[in-house]
Order: structure tokens, then C-alpha cells, then sequence
């Protein structure tokens, strides 16, 4: 027993508790010292998962007006309920007044949007040909594009070239796309207000670059600096190399994708080859597949090609789900229509 401890007898300690029981009797109800019940609060949150998909009839034009039931969502194989599925307008249809009337208008608080024309020179004749027959047809699609949407143009042949930052000025992208221009070395473009490849585009990398696929790999990641959704239009004439075991894509073709999944860039592939199947189509294939986009062949019917990208470039749906309870690990997520025909152009997403 510690110093200063007096010590209570039995008579003591119950003397103490008469006192106390006492005093807590005593006391006012308003200062008795209540008792509450622990409570519990539980806060589920429930995370949501938006996917973009774009949805085109066979003639390529955009189709507006599907609702939640118009579609089927899976992940990892699994069937999921579509909350909603909002369609984004990105600008107009094509060059058809009736297919622009059929489609909801765009909201007056529009984004621009972000095209980039990728041309992938050479001068083989049976690649030259294609760009020079191009060139006319994607001086058409400039005409679909609203007054406010900025283009810029980029190429590679030897090495990544930047011919025409984003501008409204369709003159100067028109004249940075003639075959007589792709080829000459451009001016070098100092980076301007946002948004502006030439800002997020190192003039030495790209001099360094050696392949398409690198390239790809720095644009993309110059897109990825840029807010929203961006279209590049790749007029080229393969990628990849060919080898043995078939077409190999290069570890900057992987870079490339990465960087534009994460920037939300979609890929629409024209094959400026005339002929009518060759080994480096795949390459094309695969870049469009990888980023929810299309490829198509031009030496046939370019004109058909070309208004099947202004239909895609119309808009987009935006569907919201919540994400699933599943086991751990990636999880691929699939789109396609209920009941309703057309093709469904979505980026290939997986869910870890």
C-alpha cells in the first residue's frame, strides 16, 4: 500500500458506498450520467465503371437512339445491368443533311474535338498511289468537322514529322496534306496555347524515331497530356515486321497503345495499299481492335471508308455500370447490341 493510503475497514467501505449512493440520488436528473447503446453506422460504396462505345450501322452512319435494354454488357463472362447509356454528340454526322437531322443535337457547351491525321509516307508505288488518291477524299471529311474542332497533322517516313499543330484553319491542314508537302521536312512549330502537340512533342525524340510504331508511341503520349476523347485518322500502309512466325509488333507499338488507352485516344485505320490483302494489313487491324476503332481499305471504295470515319467521329455512348463482385484478377469487358442491328466499337477494357 502506498504512502498517503488510508486504509477502510469493512465499516468504512460501507459507510463510502451509503455516502455515494446518497449522492448520486441527490443529484439532479439533468446531471445523472447517462448510459447510450453503442451505435453503428455502415457505408458501402458502390464504385462505377464507364465505358465508351461507339455504334454504327452498316453503312457506317452513327445510330443516336439506343437505350440501356438496346444493350448487353459482360464482364469476365459475366452478365451486368446497365444503369445507363448516355449518347456524347461530338460534332456532325457526315456530309448528309438527312443523317445530320436524325441525330440528337450537340449540346452548346461542346467540346472542340481533337483530330489527328497520321499519314505514314513512303514512296513505294503501290503505297503512293493510295496516299495521292487520299488526299482529295480527306480533304472531304474536313468539310463534316464543326467550325470549332482542331486538327493537326503528323507523318513519319524516316522519322515523326509535325506539319500542322491543332487549328481551326482547315487551309493549312489541307495544304499540310498534299503529297508534295508530306515528304519536305516542316518548319519546326514552337508549342502554342493549349492544346498544342508541339508542347508535349520533343522535337529531338521525334527526330530519333526510327519506326511508325515509335511514332505512334510519341503522339500518343503527347495526346495523353490533353484532356478529353481524341480521333486519329492513320492513312498508312502497315506496321509491324514480318517475320517467319507471321507479323511481330514492336515493343513501341505496346508503349503506343498503353499511352493512348490512357489518354482516350480511338484509332481509324485507312489502308492507303492498293491491294487487295498484304502481310502488314494486320498491324492496321490490330491498332484499331486495341483502341475501339476500325480499319478499312480504300483502294476500292474510299469514298465509303471515308464516311464511315465521319459517322464514328459523330459521337459516342457513355455506359454506366456498377462494378461487379468478382474474384480478383482481370476480367474482360464485352459489348454488343440486344435486338438491335448495327457494329459496336469499344475500346477493349479489362477490369482488375
Amino acid at each position: 500500500m502506498g504512502p498517503g493510503v488510508i486504509p477502510l475497514g469493512r465499516r468504512g467501505w460501507a459507510v463510502a458506498a451509503a455516502l455515494l449512493g446518497g449522492a448520486l440520488a441527490s443529484a439532479p436528473a439533468g446531471q445523472r450520467e447517462t448510459v447510450q447503446p453503442p451505435r453503428f453506422a455502415e457505408n458501402i460504396l458502390v464504385e462505377r465503371v464507364i465505358v465508351e462505345a461507339r455504334v454504327v450501322d452498316r453503312a457506317g452512319r452513327p445510330i443516336a437512339t439506343l437505350a440501356p435494354a438496346d444493350f448487353r454488357v459482360e464482364v469476365g463472362g459475366r452478365p451486368v445491368p446497365l444503369e445507363s447509356a448516355e449518347w456524347v454528340a461530338e460534332g456532325s454526322a457526315g456530309t448528309a443533311p438527312a443523317e445530320q437531322e436524325a441525330l440528337p443535337p450537340s449540346p452548346p457547351d461542346r467540346s472542340p474535338r481533337l483530330v489527328v491525321l497520321f499519314v505514314q509516307a513512303d514512296h513505294h508505288p503501290s503505297r503512293l498511289s493510295g496516299l495521292m488518291r487520299m488526299w482529295p477524299k480527306v480533304s472531304a471529311l474536313l468539310a463534316t468537322l464543326s467550325a470549332d474542332d482542331l486538327v493537326s497533322v503528323v507523318s513519319f517516313d524516316s522519322h515523326l514529322k509535325l506539319h500542322c499543330d491543332f487549328t481551326t484553319d482547315r487551309a493549312a491542314v489541307r495544304a499540310a496534306l498534299r503529297p508534295t508537302a508530306i515528304f519536305r521536312e516542316p518548319v519546326p512549330l514552337p508549342p502554342q496555347r493549349e492544346p498544342s502537340l508541339a508542347a508535349h512533342l520533343a522535337a529531338a525524340e521525334a527526330l530519333a524515331a526510327a519506326s511508325p510504331e515509335r511514332g505512334l508511341a510519341l503522339t500518343a503520349r503527347a495526346l495523353e497530356a490533353l484532356p478529353g476523347t481524341k480521333t486519329m485518322v492513320f492513312l498508312g500502309w502497315g506496321l509491324g515486321r514480318l517475320s517467319r512466325s507471321g507479323v511481330r509488333l514492336p515493343e513501341a507499338y505496346a508503349e503506343a497503345i498503353a499511352a493512348m488507352s490512357r489518354g482516350r485516344v480511338t484509332v481509324l485505320a485507312l489502308d492507303v495499299t492498293d491491294a487487295d490483302a498484304h502481310s502488314l494489313e494486320v498491324g492496321l487491324q490490330r491498332i484499331a481492335q486495341d483502341t475501339g476503332g476500325f480499319y478499312a481499305r480504300t483502294h476500292l471504295f474510299p469514298d465509303l471508308a471515308v464516311g464511315r470515319v465521319a459517322g464514328v467521329m459523330a459521337g459516342h455512348y457513355e455506359l454506366v455500370f456498377a462494378r461487379p463482385d468478382l474474384p480478383p484478377g482481370p476480367h474482360r469487358v464485352t459489348v454488343r447490341l440486344h435486338r438491335t442491328a448495327g457494329t459496336v466499337l469499344v475500346r477493349p477494357t479489362v477490369l482488375d
